[in-house]
């Protein structure tokens, strides 16, 4: 398998420093908080462990809560948890050397759905969307020891009830069989019910999050195009896109290695904010490297799927 990779090289003060697509003078730091969550129903103080990534259903059935929701008639007991607001919260430390970083941001990669942030009792997030992430500056916010982060979960029925009756009509929602909140909210609408399977209204933190401590530059995306499928050769593009440092100054080199070997190198001026760069490169005996992962060519540009053996910063794609 051909590994294609995106590196940066940063150039300040006249120095030169090798690192990953998203690192600068000094490598970007990511911290996992998954571990060591706990969770409450906002009404009661007693708190019990939460897992992270997860939802509160999960949670409640780990802590023999609630009974087995899919026996028998068990799943219309559990209405009153879509109803419900629920708070996680944990506790963390970080060094000196990740308080010190120019930039740090809290990311959450999705939370379902209506969700409050507080870290160390400072509101610095309201999340409205289950299907996208969230990326928050915490600088200036956090402690080395004893940093609180909360998540407040509103109920996504509760939440949205005043825009059913506002608008005098029920939008088509199906699947939705009670309050018909559903189309009024950016959350998966099976939650809400639907003919093949139960109906759970989730809330919760359900994939990762992380803090990201960073400097002069960040790599916020990278997108592989095809422009030309030849004989022996493939002629692609990679978008790259960066978030540069309010003080940013100097060039950042994108390099993109194919096995481990250069194709091609570009220097750019690093600026504040952000900025999208293509570069063009090429992989050689590309209907080889497909017959090897056994992808089916049709014909010139036409494919039978869209994965690419694509690896950015290390991580494979």
């Amino acid at each position: 398998m051909k590994i294609v990779a995106v590196l940066f090289s940063i150039l300040t003060l006249g120095s030169t420093v090798v690192a990953t697509a998203d690192a600068a003078a000094a490598p970007r730091t990511s911290l996992s908080l998954n571990d060591g969550w706990s969770f409450r129903q906002v009404s009661r103080e007693e708190l019990y462990p939460a897992e992270v990534p997860g939802v509160v259903h999960l949670d409640l059935l780990r802590n023999e809560l609630i009974a087995e929701p899919f026996y028998a008639y068990v799943e219309e007991g559990l209405q009153w948890i879509g109803k419900t607001d629920w708070e996680y919260r944990k506790e963390f430390s970080v060094s000196q050397g990740v308080i010190e970083r120019k930039n740090i941001e809290l990311v959450f990669d999705g939370l379902d759905t209506y969700a409050e942030i507080y870290l160390n009792d400072e509101l610095v997030l309201e999340a409205i969307n289950m299907y996208r992430w969230w990326r928050v500056p915490v600088e200036g916010l956090l402690k080395a020891e004893d940093n609180e982060l909360r998540v407040i979960f509103r109920s996504p029925i509760t939440k949205d009830l005043h825009r059913v009756a506002e608008a005098g009509y029920q939008l088509p929602a199906a699947n939705d069989k009670e309050e018909g909140t559903s189309p009024y909210t950016r959350k998966a609408p099976y939650s809400f019910g639907w003919d093949w399977g139960p109906r759970f209204v989730t809330a919760g933190i359900w994939k990762p999050v992380r803090l990201e401590a960073w400097d002069d530059v960040r790599l916020v995306d990278v997108f592989i195009r095809q422009i030309e499928l030849g004989e022996k050769k493939a002629r692609l593009e990679a978008d790259v896109e960066m978030l540069g440092d309010d003080n940013a100054s100097g060039s950042v080199t994108v390099e993109i290695h194919v096995d481990g070997a250069a194709v091609a190198s570009e220097m750019i001026r690093l600026e504040a904010g952000t900025r999208a760069h293509t570069v063009s490169f090429e992989i050689d005996d590309f209907y080889d490297l497909a017959d090897e992962m056994g992808l089916l060519v049709w014909e010139a540009f036409h494919f039978s799927t869209s994965l690419y053996p694509v690896a950015v910063g290390g991580h494979h794609t």
